[in-house]
């Protein structure tokens, strides 16, 4: 500024001055509240980003999962039946012999078709896979020989499975005349008068529950274990069973025993028995009451479920 004007003159100046430094000030001003009004809406596009580059990641991630998933598929021929699995199936139990071939230390026999070749049971092979897959939700097949069969492949390639639990069922081979077997031969029934026995089609341990159908006590039903070839017509070997009716008690080889305390069974109700092989042991619940009982058994003797059907209308179902 000229400060040699007059000094009228640098007033003026001086006004005209402060007039646009107010102007400019008054400008900022409101450019900074519309900054503050568009602050809100900054911040949200912000965050909107941000969650898009999120899933944009995440995305990518799959992907990437998934293009190292598809580079490791592995085709079998397994005894010339083809299969397409992962190699994270065929190496999720650790020391089996399938983690072993598969951990890339080894060159395995491939077909003319470049698949790797497994001498084994092709048609078995679909159970291991699923066991593999699913873990503990996998089951056995009621079908004890098919079950048995799986069992002998999860040995061959080295894989602890979790036991096999097979429902226990009764025998054609092992039963009187006049019992009839139904419902997956699960189900026996004397349909006339008659003193008839069934036993199991398996050697038994562990529990069983038996649940009367139907039950007629004017004679009676007797539940337990016998070994293999007794089946009773006039007597009681050497099983060991307890009867549906208190008075008539349990039968201990060959002999009758004293009565045990539990009300006369009903239609409906369930019976367990628990065969403690080690202890050489048999116990019995009468689940609607809680009534127990047990007795000793012949030791290293294999044992048989055994059942003794009397009254006509009488009906047994192993249910467990």
């Amino acid at each position: 500024k000229n400060y040699n004007l007059p000094a009228q003159n640098q007033y003026q100046v001086m006004e005209e001055y402060s007039e646009q430094i107010k102007t400019k000030l008054n400008e900022i001003s409101v450019k900074l509240s519309e900054i503050a009004s568009l602050q809100p809406h900054l911040t949200r596009s912000l965050e909107e980003m941000e969650e898009k580059k999120r899933k944009i990641e995440e995305d990518v991630k799959i992907m990437e999962d998934q293009k190292i998933k598809w580079s490791n598929i592995i085709n079998l021929n397994v005894g010339g039946v083809e299969y397409t699995t992962s190699l994270a199936t065929l190496t999720s139990r650790k020391g089996s012999m399938l983690e072993v071939m598969f951990s890339g230390q080894y060159d395995n026999a491939k077909d003319e078709k470049g698949r790797v070749f497994i001498d084994s049971d092709g048609t078995l092979f679909r159970h291991v896979l699923n066991y593999l897959r699913h873990g503990e939700k996998w089951t056995y097949p009621e079908d004890a020989s098919l079950a048995n069969e799986i069992a002998n492949e999860f040995d061959f390639f080295g894989i602890v499975a979790k036991p096999q639990q097979q429902l226990i069922v009764w025998d054609y081979s092992k039963k009187h005349a006049i019992i009839q077997l139904s419902n997956s031969d699960k189900t026996a029934l004397i349909p006339v008068l008659g003193h008839a026995a069934v036993s199991s089609k398996q050697i038994f341990s562990g529990k069983a529950r038996i649940k009367m159908d139907s039950i007629n006590n004017s004679y009676w039903i007797a539940v337990g274990v016998a070994p293999a070839g007794v089946i009773l017509t006039n007597s009681y070997g050497s099983s060991f069973l307890w009867s549906s009716r208190a008075s008539d008690g349990k039968y201990v080889s060959t002999a009758a025993g004293t009565p045990w305390t539990c009300p006369p069974w009903q239609a409906g109700d369930i019976i367990e028995l628990n065969l403690d092989t080690n202890k050489n042991e048999l116990s019995i619940l009468h689940e609607r009451t809680g009534s127990r009982d047990k007795m000793n058994v012949t030791p290293n003797t294999p044992l048989y479920l055994h059942a003794n059907l009397y009254s006509a209308g009488n009906q047994i179902t192993i249910v467990s």
